[in-house]
């Protein structure tokens, strides 16, 4: 079992990291919505800013400091935070999920 432990960062190498811009712009097309409205912080129920940062962070390889100031100088924990509402939301809304699903495959398509 520890052999496979090892082998971890070595697999997180390998996955592709993909942009913060790509992330937003395949996000916008989704939403229809403009890049600010995504990353500019002070908007409540924003879905596609939450989604935005949860495919940022799961994407991109970032650290959420740096994520954070991407997305308009929020604090890493609340792109931590921001994270695990959609994760939990996405668990118990298949239409999230989709969305979330056809955003990430616009991404690897363009």
């Amino acid at each position: 079992m520890t052999k496979y432990k090892k082998e971890i960062p070595q697999l997180k190498k390998l996955k592709p990291k993909v942009s913060l811009e790509t992330v937003v712009k395949a996000v916008c097309e989704k939403f229809d919505c403009s890049a600010d409205q995504v990353i500019i912080k002070g908007r409540k129920n924003n879905k596609a800013r939450e989604v935005a940062i949860y495919l940022s962070r799961r994407l991109s390889g970032l650290p959420c400091k740096e994520l954070g100031a991407f997305f308009g100088g929020v604090s890493g924990a609340l792109i931590t935070i921001m994270n695990n509402q959609i994760v939990k939301e996405a668990t118990g809304n298949r239409r999230l999920k989709h969305q979330v699903g056809r955003v990430e495959h616009r991404i690897f398509n363009i």
